[in-house]
């Protein structure tokens, strides 16, 4: 194979760049650590503010969301309201397990 057929020629080399790697990994890690913790400070208060300013713009989309269904269910009364001639009260269209049981004593006295 090519690969082992310059094996030979080339071990020594890497074993010498590997050597070398190891003998000044402990004097440039120290200096790389100490240049990439104020970057990996910088770049994690970037997204803790991102963070925060989307959890703010999710909270104010959800209370403008709020508002308009209160505003459509308003209008929806109003009309329905409207509808039955102002007579009576309108009846919620979802049945509780409560509203249940009542009508099942009502059918059932």
């Amino acid at each position: 194979m090519a690969l082992f057929d310059e094996l030979p020629k080339s071990w020594l080399s890497s074993a010498l760049v590997g050597i070398g790697a190891a003998l000044v990994a402990p004097a440039v890690l120290p200096a790389l650590g100490s240049g990439i913790r104020p970057l990996a400070k910088s770049v994690l208060r970037g997204g803790i503010l991102a963070y925060d300013k989307a959890r703010e713009l999710v909270a104010e989309a959800g209370e403008d969301m709020s508002d308009l269904i209160a505003e459509v269910r308003s209008e929806m009364d109003a009309e329905h309201h409207a509808m039955e001639g102002g007579q009576g009260q309108r009846e919620s269209p979802i049945i509780t397990p409560a509203d249940a049981h009542q009508e099942a004593n009502k059918t059932s006295t």
